[in-house]
């Protein structure tokens, strides 16, 4: 019975413990530092695809505006599997990878068996950012 027992947690432990393909908090620590090193460059809003624009208005003119002033919000450019790609890291959202898209607006989803993103993505620039004192947009 002890031995029954023994292989039933066994099973349990070893199912538990799968790895999923997941990222480790270390990795998206890493990678969001790599974002905050990246070069700024500056472009005006109205030189960014339309649907960008549209997002950065809404941050701009949302509620929680205030609290950017001390978490500001980041737009980069990068390029992901020889195409342009977009990223909003907005540190008050629990989603690091959530807001990832395509120059012509098609969000990205990622699944955890396929991700590679962190590693492969390349090129990346900051080209706008709401909050903060550091750069500037004008």
């Amino acid at each position: 019975m002890k031995k029954m027992i023994f292989l039933i947690l066994l099973c349990v432990i070893i199912s538990c413990s799968k790895n999923d393909g997941s990222l480790e908090v270390a990795d998206n620590d890493a990678f969001i530092n790599q974002l905050k090193s990246a070069p700024s460059v500056a472009i005006p809003k109205e030189n960014f695809p339309k649907w960008l624009v549209e997002i950065i208005n809404e941050y701009e003119n949302s509620k929680e505006v205030v609290l950017y002033a001390y978490t500001p919000v980041t737009f980069y450019k990068g390029e992901w599997k020889k195409r342009s790609v977009y990223m909003i890291h907005d540190p008050l959202s629990s989603c690091i990878y959530c807001y990832v898209y395509y120059e012509d607006g098609t969000k990205i989803v990622f699944s955890p068996n396929s991700f590679d993103f962190q590693n492969t993505s390349r090129n990346w620039v900051l080209i706008w950012k709401i909050g903060g004192t550091e750069f500037n947009n004008t």
